[in-house]
């Protein structure tokens, strides 16, 4: 509300999801439905004349023609997925929890108050490259990962597709300013799909705390987007 004074009350309807994609196609229909009301939207004080009810029949004054004109905002669609489990869950960075899971239900947390002791916390920062059309976003359809690089604790990885790279590549060094020390280690692998998963192998073995990535973009969806996730 505009004026928060005038005491005027809206009904909000409220849709969940099982998945992101859901979300985004249902946000696709009445994002432009919003916009157009927003438009010829009247005061709140015009508003709240409009909604009273008329005494004699019970009735609202102004009769709606059409459903969507009740469509004037569309809110927390744009949290990002990780930090709405974060809410509902009441999962803060701050704390230790007991994570089970149980087939295919989902997963439980337990909030651990005796842990008292602040995590020193390993930071696993990503980024991947891909193949693509000149001009055009890489396209799960044709184009493939070719490789993928990552740093944790100041030590630094490499993991090519030699489908894509064409000789294998030895471990380097890359060290844009001196503070920044950037020793690398090479794996070789032959193909995307042996890639992806030595990926993951690592991230199991090194067990980060934090994941951070920047770019990674397809439309159709197969490829990651900006991100910061904690993990327990």
């Amino acid at each position: 509300m505009k004026n928060h004074l005038i005491g005027l009350q809206q009904i909000y309807l409220k849709l969940s999801f099982l998945n992101v994609q859901d979300l985004m196609d249902v946000r696709s229909k009445i994002n432009p439905i919003v916009n157009k009301n927003k438009v010829k939207v009247k005061t709140a004080y015009e508003t709240f004349q409009d909604a009273q009810m008329d005494e004699s029949s019970g009735m609202p004054s102004k009769t709606i023609q059409d459903v969507d004109d009740f469509f004037l905002d569309l809110r927390e669609y744009d949290v990002p997925y990780h930090m709405r489990v974060s809410i509902d869950c009441k999962l803060n960075c701050a704390k230790w929890f007991d994570v089970t899971c149980s087939g295919q239900s989902e997963p439980a947390f337990k909030e651990r108050p005796d842990i008292l002791k602040q995590p020193d916390p390993v930071v696993f920062a990503w980024d991947i490259e891909t193949t693509k059309l000149p001009l055009k976003f890489p396209n799960a359809e044709h184009d493939q990962i070719m490789m993928v690089s990552y740093m944790v604790d100041g030590q630094g990885y490499l993991i090519n597709n030699r489908e894509i790279i064409s000789e294998d590549v030895e471990d380097f060094e890359y060290t844009p300013k001196p503070e920044y020390e950037g020793p690398f280690e090479v794996m070789n692998e032959p193909d995307e799909k042996a890639l992806i998963q030595r990926f993951f192998e690592h991230i199991q073995e090194l067990k980060p705390l934090i994941q951070v990535t920047t770019t990674a973009t397809s439309s159709t969806g197969r490829f990651w987007r900006r991100d910061l996730s904690c993990m327990g």
